[in-house]
């Protein structure tokens, strides 16, 4: 049975309990609304995109594998420029990518993450306030 809730709470932990980002008064969100404030950068929020399950060969002692899709938004303004905000929001994503890469199998939840990308998601101004998000693409699998 795919548990989905128990994945993405793990993620949710994975990256929340980062010391990093803990000393950083970063706000970790888990399926809430996008956030569009620059006054709540720094902002990271986790969000479940999806799943599957496929079958395996015949004969293996769990013929089933689930794939879990997950998204990480991670979030960075600043007053100053794009330059600042772009070297802000580097600064966030790694600890991300860290916390996530010190915990592979997210607390057993899943076998393995099998993969993971970073791709700028959005790159905002307004009222002279400079709002970028990259956005982080993690996928998972484990038996069912």
């Amino acid at each position: 049975m795919i548990n989905v809730n128990s994945v993405m709470s793990s993620l949710y932990t994975t990256i929340s309990s980062n010391a990093t980002l803990v000393n950083s008064n970063v706000t970790v969100c888990l399926n809430e609304v996008f956030n569009t404030d620059p006054n709540l950068t720094p902002w990271v929020g986790i969000y479940y995109n999806g799943s599957g399950i496929e079958p395996r060969r015949i004969g293996a002692s769990n013929p089933w594998r689930a794939s879990y899709d997950m998204r990480v938004y991670v979030q960075e303004s600043s007053h100053e420029s794009g330059e600042k905000a772009n070297d802000l929001l580097d600064r966030l994503t790694f600890p991300v990518l860290a916390a996530v890469n010190s915990n592979k199998n997210l607390d057993n939840s899943v076998n393995i993450i099998t993969d993971i990308a970073v791709d700028p998601f959005d790159r905002d101004i307004q009222d002279e306030i400079w709002m970028f998000t990259n956005e982080i693409t993690i996928n998972a699998e484990g038996d069912v």
